[in-house]
């Protein structure tokens, strides 16, 4: 009898033992998936209000750089009925050079989700950066790419949108882009109408976000 006690005590003690280190490298894990999730997030909307971060940086840089050069404005836009918070971006100087916020539609088979940043004077945008897509790599996958996400870089806006509602638009090979315009990604026509779509879609909500607020 005791001999099977003690072969039973040792184990439930080698089973606890092995649950408790589980669940601690699980936790420790999570913890740090969760911190590099943030990281990459704070890079993004640094990166699409143009402010650069040093490559290779760590978890403490990016936020500290986040932390002096980003902040709160207090308003918020609704996108696909979700409400994000408007950003407001500082030059080194810590004066106000511009808004991001976050920008969410479907792509061809998954979420796409990204930052936009638009000028104080709502008449450029300042840059575009994306923290999760699923597109197809190689084709759809491009939106990633820098020759792609440069285009919006200082991008004008008009007044008001078009007749077909759209502030802008990803244009097909061969055909010549306009003020307003960016090329599509050739192969990619799924993916270009859907990013197309996720930006003018935003745009429109945010106008209408700081029109209400002024």
């Amino acid at each position: 009898m005791k001999e099977n006690f003690y072969t039973v005590l040792y184990m439930v003690l080698i089973a606890a033992g092995f649950t408790g280190v589980t669940s601690g490298v699980h936790l420790l894990n999570r913890e740090r998936i969760e911190r590099n999730r943030e990281a990459m997030r704070a890079r993004v909307v640094l990166r699409a209000l143009g402010i650069e971060v040093r490559r290779g940086a760590g978890f403490e840089e990016i936020e500290q750089v986040y932390r002096q050069r980003v902040q709160d404005t207090g308003r918020t836009v609704t996108i696909r009925e979700e409400e994000h918070p408007i950003l407001e971006g500082l030059d080194e100087q810590g004066e106000p050079m511009g808004y991001a916020f976050e920008i969410v539609g479907r792509g061809v088979w998954d979420a796409i989700r990204g930052y936009l940043a638009i000028s104080l004077e709502l008449d450029l945008i300042l840059g575009l950066a994306w923290h999760e897509q699923n597109e197809t790599p190689g084709l759809g996958g491009e939106i990633t790419r820098e020759w792609f996400m440069a285009q919006f870089r200082d991008l004008p806006l008009p007044d008001e949108p078009g007749p077909d509602g759209r502030y802008v638009r990803l244009v097909p090979a061969g055909v010549e882009p306009g003020e307003h315009d960016a090329d599509a990604i050739t192969g990619a026509t799924g993916t270009s109408d859907a990013v197309q779509e996720i930006i003018n879609h935003a745009l429109g909500r945010f106008m209408q976000a700081m029109a209400e607020s002024d």
